[in-house]
Protein backbone atom coordinates (compact mmCIF):
# COMPACT_ATOMS: atom_id res chain seq x y z
CA UNK A 1 0.00 0.00 0.00
CA UNK A 2 1.79 3.06 -0.89
CA UNK A 3 2.29 5.61 2.26
CA UNK A 4 -0.28 8.23 1.44
CA UNK A 5 -2.95 5.68 1.48
CA UNK A 6 -1.89 4.39 4.62
CA UNK A 7 -1.56 7.50 6.29
CA UNK A 8 -5.24 8.48 5.43
CA UNK A 9 -6.38 5.57 6.92
CA UNK A 10 -4.75 6.04 10.02
CA UNK A 11 -6.38 10.01 9.89
CA UNK A 12 -9.70 8.28 9.48
CA UNK A 13 -9.19 5.48 12.33
CA UNK A 14 -8.29 8.57 14.67
CA UNK A 15 -10.54 10.60 13.48
CA UNK A 16 -13.47 7.91 13.69
CA UNK A 17 -12.26 6.92 17.38
CA UNK A 18 -12.57 10.53 18.80
CA UNK A 19 -15.94 10.55 17.90
CA UNK A 20 -16.76 7.33 19.30
CA UNK A 21 -14.78 8.77 22.57
CA UNK A 22 -17.19 11.71 22.69
CA UNK A 23 -20.31 9.80 22.00
CA UNK A 24 -19.42 7.67 24.72
CA UNK A 25 -18.18 10.87 27.29
CA UNK A 26 -21.81 12.55 26.46
CA UNK A 27 -23.63 9.19 27.51
CA UNK A 28 -21.77 8.46 30.67
CA UNK A 29 -22.34 12.27 31.99
CA UNK A 30 -26.02 11.90 31.02
CA UNK A 31 -25.94 8.69 33.77
CA UNK A 32 -27.88 9.32 36.72
CA UNK A 33 -27.34 7.26 39.53
CA UNK A 34 -29.80 4.92 40.82
CA UNK A 35 -28.10 3.97 43.96
CA UNK A 36 -29.08 6.90 45.50
CA UNK A 37 -32.63 5.65 45.64
CA UNK A 38 -31.53 2.39 46.97
CA UNK A 39 -29.79 4.03 49.41
CA UNK A 40 -33.19 6.46 49.92
CA UNK A 41 -35.14 2.91 50.06
CA UNK A 42 -33.19 1.33 53.11
CA UNK A 43 -33.60 4.34 55.20
CA UNK A 44 -36.80 5.16 54.78
CA UNK A 45 -38.67 1.55 54.62
CA UNK A 46 -37.55 0.85 58.35
CA UNK A 47 -38.89 4.40 59.43
CA UNK A 48 -42.21 3.33 57.84
CA UNK A 49 -42.37 -0.22 59.25
CA UNK A 50 -41.58 1.27 62.81
CA UNK A 51 -44.52 2.91 62.48
CA UNK A 52 -46.25 0.43 61.18
CA UNK A 53 -44.55 -1.87 63.79
CA UNK A 54 -43.06 -3.92 61.13
CA UNK A 55 -39.60 -3.05 60.60
CA UNK A 56 -38.33 -5.92 59.01
CA UNK A 57 -40.96 -5.76 55.97
CA UNK A 58 -40.32 -2.26 56.06
CA UNK A 59 -36.85 -2.60 55.55
CA UNK A 60 -37.08 -5.01 52.71
CA UNK A 61 -40.67 -3.27 51.21
CA UNK A 62 -37.86 -0.05 50.82
CA UNK A 63 -35.08 -2.14 49.02
CA UNK A 64 -37.68 -3.52 46.77
CA UNK A 65 -38.78 0.34 46.15
CA UNK A 66 -35.62 1.33 46.13
CA UNK A 67 -34.44 -1.07 43.55
CA UNK A 68 -37.46 -1.02 41.31
CA UNK A 69 -37.31 2.74 40.62
CA UNK A 70 -32.88 2.36 40.65
CA UNK A 71 -33.84 -0.44 37.09
CA UNK A 72 -36.47 2.23 35.59
CA UNK A 73 -34.02 4.76 36.16
CA UNK A 74 -31.46 2.66 34.40
CA UNK A 75 -33.79 1.59 31.50
CA UNK A 76 -34.62 5.57 30.96
CA UNK A 77 -31.07 6.37 30.64
CA UNK A 78 -30.54 3.53 28.46
CA UNK A 79 -33.20 4.97 25.75
CA UNK A 80 -31.94 8.41 25.62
Amino acid sequence: MPEGLAGREAACDSVAGQAAERAMDRKQSNQMGGGLLIAIGLIVGPVVGLLLGQITIGLIAGFALGCAGAIALTIRDSRR
